[in-house]
């Protein structure tokens, strides 16, 4: 509304957050009419520009400090992808000498084929892949920063801003099970899911293979 828009732009983001903590505490106390003025005020905090710019440094401060875990999480990743992922079918990953636990995990998992992928493919990627195919429902927190590391800038043909909106989505998640790591609070399956078991020692593909391009094919030399 017009006056919400009037409030966020005459109210300084610091006294925002003190009303809003000093409706909070009424609210605890028991006084039940602070519920709209906490509300209001929490609108007020999170419409604030300078509330988006703090936001939006937390987030380019934390893409910078991950950096290395999430690049090395990708290399390990790597080894454990083939390079050629996405024209590999089930039985090739099999014929692969690929563990079972490990293929499966792969084949249901298509986030992970995310590290072999060059960033200007994922870039073109439609909206209802990332939403269905690529989502990151279930995936460890190896999976997860190995995703992210290979994720584009930005994506294109994204006038709805919906890629830009998963992608968020996908670092609020990471960024979850980093804290979640950091306080030695992640669960096994989220630290590593068993299908790893045995292959992330050993180790099957160079992780410094060249990424193959979305459209290229081997040639076929009887066509």
């Amino acid at each position: 509304t017009a006056a919400g828009v009037q409030a966020v732009e005459l109210v300084p983001l610091a006294e925002a957050r003190e009303k809003m903590n000093a409706a909070v505490k009424r609210l605890m106390a028991g006084d039940m009419e602070a519920e709209k003025e906490v509300e209001k005020y929490d609108q007020i905090i999170r419409m604030h520009p300078d509330y988006e710019k703090e936001e939006a440094e937390k987030a380019d401060k934390w893409v910078r400090e991950t950096r290395p875990a999430n690049e090395a999480a990708q290399r390990a990743m790597r080894r454990l992808v083939p390079p050629d992922i996405r024209s590999a079918g089930l039985r090739e990953l099999e014929a692969k000498g690929l563990p079972a636990p490990l293929v499966r995990r792969l084949w249901t998992k298509k986030a992970t084929w995310l590290c072999r992928f060059h960033p200007d493919d994922i870039a073109r990627l439609h909206i209802a892949d990332l939403l269905s195919k690529y989502n990151n429902q279930g995936l460890d927190i190896v999976e997860m920063r190995a995703a992210w590391a290979s994720l584009p800038k930005e994506f294109e043909n994204d006038g709805d801003g919906k890629k830009a909106q998963w992608k968020t989505n996908f670092r609020t998640k990471l960024m979850e099970l980093v804290t979640k790591e950091d306080q030695r609070r992640l669960t096994k399956t989220e630290a590593r899911n068993k299908g790893y078991e045995s292959a992330d020692a050993a180790g099957y593909f160079d992780p410094d293979a060249p990424l193959i391009r979305a459209g290229v094919t081997k040639s076929n030399p009887y066509a």
